[in-house]
């Protein structure tokens, strides 16, 4: 039986493994499927607001020197859901959030989160914490981060033109990101701003 069940774990962990694959490319199909029913290229970078619910997450946030860091608070946040036996919701959402007002060179203010499940009620006794609802918009687009001013700039004109503010911080969604894929050219990442109706 204990033979079993060590077996049990393995091929239920190789399972998930293989779900998790799926799980993302079955997301970039959803990504370019609503592209193109838009007639629109993911290099025009149209603008969607639309409302992130509240949720379950762990977190970890510091000052790190330089943005290239963002990977090592990431490593951080797998060793904190290793320690609290976490299980990441399916598809899970996994936000960067820069907390400064405005951009900043170095010494940034980062938090990078996921969405995890709490079936224990572990809110407030371990690591988990409860994220309010907020309005989000954003423009997800396709390759390298070199289009994020263009991408900012764009998201800007876009709220300032449709009546919307900027209240709270900048933050990433990443659907595929350089962990999953070394190419950047693969990179699919939603970026936006946390804002609301004038």
């Amino acid at each position: 039986l204990e033979f079993l069940e060590q077996h049990y774990k393995l091929q239920e962990v190789r399972v998930q493994e293989e779900l998790s694959e799926l799980v993302k490319k079955q997301r970039m199909i959803a990504l370019l499927q609503q592209q193109m029913k838009e007639g629109k290229k993911m290099l025009n970078y149209p603008v969607v607001v639309k409302e992130i619910p509240e949720r379950t997450i762990l977190s970890v946030r510091e000052v790190i020197a330089d943005y290239s860091l963002e990977g090592d608070l990431w490593q951080k946040l797998q060793h904190k859901m290793e320690a609290a036996k976490a299980k990441m919701t399916q598809p899970p959402m996994n936000l960067t959030i820069f907390h400064d007002v405005e951009y900043v060179e170095k010494n940034a203010d980062v938090e990078v989160q996921t969405t995890v499940v709490d079936e224990a009620g572990n809110v407030g006794r371990v690591d988990y914490k409860k994220e309010p609802a907020f309005t989000l918009a954003s423009v997800t687009f396709s390759g390298s981060f070199d289009q994020m001013p263009k991408v900012t700039q764009t998201i800007g004109e876009w709220l300032e033109a449709n009546g919307y503010s900027i209240v709270g911080p900048m933050i990433n969604i990443s659907h595929v990101s350089p962990a999953e894929d070394p190419n950047s050219d693969n990179w699919v990442t939603e970026s936006g701003f946390v804002v609301a109706k004038d």
